[in-house]
This record gives C-alpha cells, sequence and structure tokens, in this order.
C-alpha cells in the first residue's frame, strides 16, 4: 500500500518505492539497502496498491504516469497494480495522456445497491436497534424515506452515520441532501473531539477549523502569507523564505549596538591604561572581547544559514497560540490528529482525511479578528 502523496518526481518509480519504504510516512525500513533487494528481488511476492493519484499535484501527473508505465511493463504478469484515483482527475489526465497508464482497466465504485443497502440496515439492526430494520421494510413511497436511502448509498456517508451512532428517525426528520450531509458531518466531528482528552473539544475544534480556513484561502499566517496548496497544510508554509525587512533592520540595529559597545570596552581598557596594565588586562579582557565577538559573528552566520527559518518558526507558532488558533507546539497537534484519523501525513505536512471533513469545519468557523 503505498501513498502517492509521496511522489516528489523521482527519476523512477522504482527509486521511489524504495524512498517510500525507508520514510516515516511509508514503512521505516532503516537500511536503503533491505528496502531496495526487496523492491528489484521479489517483485513476486507483493501486489501494489497506489492509493490517491488525484493527490499527486497535477503538473507531475503525466510525469508518474511515465515512470509508472516504464516500470509496470517491467514487472512479471502475476504482479497486479491497482491505482485508485477520483473520476473527474482520472478522466483529466486521460484526455491529457491518452497512451497511459498502460493498466488494463478502469473500474468505478458505483453506490450501494437497493438490495445491498437493506442487508446493511438488517446488519446494523441486530447491532444498533431496530428502527434500522423498519427503515428496509416501510414507507418506501415516502419522499423523505427515498431521499435518506439515495443519501445512504454512497459508503462514506453509511459508515459516518454509523460512526455517528444516529437513530433513522433523525434523518429522515431532513428534507435536504444538505441538510442530511451537515447533520451527520457535524455528529462525526462531536464524537470524534468528544472522544479524546489531550484537548477539550472546543479548542480541538478552533484548531482544526483554523487549519481548514487556512486552507481555503480564508486565514493568512502571521507573516501574511496563503497557502501554496489547498490540500495539504505544512508548517514551513506559515513563514516567508527569508526575514522580512523589519527582522532584517532590527537584526542589524542589534548587531552594531553590541559592535558599538564592544568597541568603547576594548578602546576603554586598552587606551585608558598604560602599555603595561593594558599588557596585564589584555590577558583577561582579550579573551573575553574574543569569545563575545565570536558569538556575535558567529550568530550572524547561524541566521543567515538556516537559522532565520527556526526564528521565524518560533515567532509564528506563538503568534498563532497566542491568538489560540494553534496550540504550541503545533508538531504534537498534527500528530494527535494524525493518531485520531482526521488527518493523514503527506510529505512534511497532513492533509484531511476527507475534503467534505475539511470544508465542514471551514464553513462553520468564524474569521478570526
Amino acid at each position: 500500500m503505498v501513498n502517492l502523496s509521496a511522489w516528489k518526481d523521482q527519476d523512477n518509480f522504482e527509486d521511489f518505492l524504495i524512498d517510500y519504504l525507508c520514510s516515516p510516512v511509508g514503512y521505516e525500513v532503516p537500511q536503503p539497502k533491505v528496502a531496495r533487494t526487496f523492491v528489484e528481488a521479489c517483485p513476486r511476492q507483493y501486489s501494489l496498491v497506489l492509493d490517491g493519484l488525484d493527490e499527486i499535484p497535477a503538473e507531475l501527473r503525466k510525469r508518474f504516469s511515465e515512470c509508472l508505465d516504464k516500470y509496470v511493463s517491467g514487472l512479471p504478469n502475476e504482479v497486479a497494480v491497482i491505482v485508485t484515483c477520483r473520476i473527474e482527475e482520472y478522466e483529466e489526465l486521460r484526455d491529457d495522456y491518452p497512451t497511459g497508464l498502460g493498466l488494463i482497466q478502469a473500474v468505478e465504485i458505483l453506490p450501494l445497491t437497493g438490495q445491498e443497502l437493506d442487508e446493511a440496515f438488517a446488519a446494523l439492526a441486530t447491532k444498533r436497534g431496530k428502527d434500522w430494520k423498519k427503515i428496509t421494510l416501510t414507507q418506501r413511497q415516502l419522499a423523505s424515506y427515498r431521499l435518506v436511502r439515495d443519501f445512504l448509498s454512497t459508503p462514506l456517508f453509511l459508515n459516518l452515520a454509523v460512526e455517528g451512532d444516529f437513530n433513522p428517525r433523525e434523518l429522515l426528520d431532513r428534507g435536504k441532501e444538505q441538510e442530511l450531509r451537515d447533520l451527520v458531518l457535524e455528529r462525526y466531528l462531536e464524537r470524534k473531539l468528544a472522544g479524546q482528552r489531550q484537548y477539550t473539544p472546543a479548542d480541538a475544534r478552533r484548531y482544526l477549523a483554523w487549519i481548514a480556513r487556512f486552507l481555503s484561502g480564508a486565514e493568512v499566517s502571521h507573516f501574511g502569507l496563503k497557502t501554496s496548496d489547498s490540500t495539504v497544510f505544512d508548517l514551513a508554509n506559515l513563514t516567508p523564505p527569508g526575514p522580512p525587512r523589519r527582522y532584517r533592520l532590527f537584526f542589524m540595529l542589534f548587531y552594531c549596538l553590541v559592535g558599538l559597545v564592544l568597541g568603547l570596552l576594548y578602546g576603554y581598557f586598552y587606551g585608558l591604561v598604560g602599555l603595561v596594565l593594558a599588557f596585564v588586562f589584555g590577558l583577561f579582557v582579550g579573551p573575553f572581547y574574543g569569545l563575545i565577538s565570536g558569538l556575535v559573528v558567529g550568530l550572524f552566520h547561524g541566521l543567515n544559514s538556516g537559522g532565520w527559518f527556526v526564528l521565524l518558526q518560533k515567532v509564528a507558532h506563538r503568534r498563532l497560540h497566542r491568538a489560540n488558533n494553534l496550540p504550541l507546539p503545533p508538531y504534537d497537534f498534527l500528530e494527535w490528529g494524525i493518531e485520531m484519523h482526521i488527518f493523514r501525513r503527506v510529505g512534511g505536512g497532513v492533509r484531511f482525511r476527507h475534503s467534505l471533513i475539511q470544508q465542514r469545519l471551514a464553513d462553520t468557523s468564524e474569521a478570526t479578528p
């Protein structure tokens, strides 16, 4: 099982598989040599499920398809390769790249049939109450009944309704599909957040909502930056690549003041006393002055060699925490979201497990003043 959101435009698909096996996003194989041996020498012992072709940036999908076609053409016939993708993105790729994906056929997952729904409701009746059984037997001609059946024929919403511990009568009271969707998503979020202890439900909801609004473009970081990706949230995107002008001016002023103070101290100790005292005091003042100078120079070079990024990240995190938009440290919150199955890891960032959850959070939260 390979999450294609980890694709980083490697030279060939085999290198991508090896990188994925070794990465924290994948299987964390400690030795690349072991991963390479597995991929190269044991292709008959596994099948590939490549999940989320639509999660690869649009500009990289054709390149990915070319690499995958070349790799698949060298596999034994008994090796199965399955690629999952949303219909719209698949059709776009098919139009742009008519000769790929080099697979045998495309299969579309359809809504549940009426018989499958009745079987699911009957199974739920034995575990969740007889009301689920009643919905399969009575009043099929009513518009509310048909609406609920059409809505629950999508496996996602049927699963969310089960997770939300709904009674069917609650669903039959709604007159529109959007009302059903909002009700099911909201109940799912409420139960998900109430079932954990690390954050209060209100705080967790507020943090998730800010991330959702940031991804939708309704929020910006402390530095006024908007996201470059509407699906993947990465803490690195909260800060600019270089320090803003006011930070550079502040640092230059600080550097000049420190240099001025050190220069005055040095001149005082070496100019006010004579050569003999200068020699004696120099044994003590010289090393002290050299230490301070080294620290200042080291600070200057450290900031310009990646230190600015760390400093700006800290500033962004603290400002977001002060505005009650994210907790400290934010990395722990993202890991919590992954463990709660609200997020899934994508490279160095995370994305909501379903866009409907992200959209619901963004639509039901208020913009930060």
